[in-house]
């Protein structure tokens, strides 16, 4: 029989926590998988895709265990969640963490994504380590503060665009510092801590791109994505159809253009392509993303802001699992590198027999997303002349989702996983702030 003090220990509790996180995945019988997913696994080098991701989960499956990138995501971000519970409402935490992590497992998104092979979850363990680092380092031991720099750098290199919101998140947080009167040495700590995350990814980034491509760029793809938006959402489309007649783009031979960014780009034999593709359509989609913004900037303006409130409202969880995403090449790449056991299983999951409960996700996003991003403005709101540690991490929480918003629709079109990577940081920020008001009661009636 477990003694109270084991069971109420942070290694048990950071275990059982990630357990539960485990459920969907293991209830699907198979990781979440996405077509991106097989150059993950398989780290071959693309231009469109950072490999530091599959470089990462490698650590963890070794060619053999396919389920080892999924526990590894679980208890990084079971342990990250302990640390926000214990740093915001003070120790002990124990009795308060694990009907937290159930409710984060059953009303939140978060285990979808630490169950999906894909580099999104990193977009939110980016605010937790920088959130942490800028706030509480000071009540960190040497190892953790390390631990946690080492995953803010890998957290940023996982994604070409979480090295742009760790730009956006890194002056946000130094202006809630800031009014937040911080003394100028914790900032100061602070800086440091998060700013060289970012200058070491931009290092690695550049030197990636340049060893393999020749590009020395921190996004040499950013620029094709771009264009392939702007021809879905209208800009592009009309800068093409006006200026085809004498700037001889090579596109213009294809007119008319497929409507959807992902027929342009990924569907078998696109225009893309047969054009050569990142590299063969680099220096010409540069062209056209110049032209159309100096020819209808205005359009341009207008296709963010629509996109960025298409975004606000676009975020059902597990959109993005869906049986024909099951593609040949995953099916062969399971199948060689982990086993046929692998296969069999992906083959008969949740996923790929369509049997995910997506009206059910829905209807609970559906009351939790909107509610809880009220709650946090109203929140902020009501604590903006104090300025508490409420106000900060309610002020950090909306503007990161925001950012995150903003930056994905505009560059690369409005999808769900882009919005449901990140929602889980609203109910998680809300029951941080609960437990910390009962904690304070419990004290206060103590006294």
């Amino acid at each position: 029989m477990a003694s109270p003090r084991f069971l109420s220990h942070p290694l048990f509790l950071i275990l059982t926590g990630a357990a539960l996180l485990m459920v969907p995945p293991l209830l699907n019988g198979f990781p979440f998988i996405f077509p991106d997913s097989t150059d993950y696994l398989t780290l071959a080098p693309q231009i469109f895709r950072l490999p530091f991701y599959g470089l990462f989960i490698t650590f963890f499956h070794w060619n053999h265990f396919i389920w080892g990138p999924v526990i590894g995501q679980c208890l990084i971000a079971s342990h990250l969640l302990w640390l926000m519970v214990s740093l915001t409402s003070g120790k002990p935490a124990a009795r308060h963490f694990l009907p937290f992590m159930l409710v984060m497992t059953l009303f939140s998104t978060l285990p979808l994504f630490t169950g999906f092979i894909m580099a999104d979850i990193f977009t939110p363990i980016l605010f937790l380590t920088f959130y942490i680092l800028c706030f509480y380092h000071r009540r960190l031991s040497g190892l953790l503060r390390c631990y946690l720099f080492l995953l803010a750098c890998i957290a940023i290199v996982t994604q070409i665009a979480n090295l742009s919101l760790a730009l956006g998140l890194f002056i946000l947080l130094m202006v809630l510092l800031t009014v937040s009167h911080a003394p100028r040495r914790v900032r100061l700590k602070s800086v440091a801590l998060t700013a060289i995350p970012i200058l070491l990814s931009i290092t690695a980034v550049l030197l990636f791109n340049g060893l393999l491509f020749g590009f020395v760029s921190l996004a040499p793809a950013g620029q094709s994505f771009f264009m392939a938006n702007m021809i879905e959402y209208g800009p592009a489309r009309h800068y093409l159809e006006t200026s085809c007649p004498t700037k001889h783009y090579r596109l213009c031979a294809y007119r008319p253009l497929p409507k959807k960014a992902n027929d342009l780009m990924w569907a078998d034999g696109s225009v893309f392509w047969r054009l050569g593709g990142f590299v063969g359509m680099r220096q010409e989609a540069a062209e056209i993303v110049k032209g159309t913004l100096e020819t209808y900037p205005n359009e341009v303006r207008a296709m963010i802001v629509d996109n960025f409130f298409a975004g606000l409202k676009t975020h059902q969880p597990g959109a993005e699992f869906l049986p024909q995403f099951a593609i040949p090449a995953l099916r062969t790449l399971v199948r060689d590198k982990f086993s046929m056991g692998d296969l069999d299983a992906l083959l008969n999951s949740a996923e790929i027999e369509d049997r995910i409960p997506h009206d059910a996700l829905i209807a609970i996003d559906n009351v939790t997303t909107p509610t809880c991003f009220v709650l946090l403005v109203l929140i902020a709101l009501a604590t903006i002349r104090s300025r508490p540690p409420a106000f900060t991490m309610a002020t950090a929480t909306i503007l990161f989702i925001l950012g995150n918003v903003l930056l994905c629709t505009a560059l690369s079109g409005v999808y769900d996983r882009y919005q449901t990577r990140v929602t889980w940081l609203m109910p998680m920020v809300l029951g941080l702030l609960l437990i910390a008001h009962l904690k304070k009661n419990r004290a206060r009636e103590i006294d």
